[in-house]
């Protein structure tokens, strides 16, 4: 299992449904988004420059907030996984990629 900022990934082994039939390794990938879609950007950049309370708000409650956005998919593994990562970068500006360890490695 791993949280990683609006990413929540989980592997796990999916027991044989039948006799003869195969165990099964699952990934399930859970990404969350903010629901909220700004109509004006003139104003949510005068908002930003004159420092508005919403934009700079330092505690958070999450009975205020909105329900998150959630797109989730699974995926079937041919190979048993060890452990899961997501890289970043130093500075936050590029993709996380997902790394997998796996029982061949």
């Amino acid at each position: 299992m791993l949280l990683s900022e609006n990413y929540f990934l989980m592997t796990f082994k999916r027991a044989a449904t039948s006799a003869g039939s195969l165990p099964q390794q699952e990934l399930s990938v859970t990404e969350f988004y903010q629901n909220k879609e700004e109509a004006d950007t003139i104003k949510l950049l005068r908002d930003f420059y004159f420092k508005d309370e919403r934009l700079t708000q330092t505690q958070f409650s999450s009975f205020s907030m909105e329900a998150p956005f959630v797109v989730q998919e699974s995926y079937l593994l041919t190979v048993d996984v060890k452990r899961i990562a997501l890289t970043q970068s130093l500075s936050h500006v590029s993709n996380k990629m997902l790394v997998l360890i796996t029982e061949n490695d």
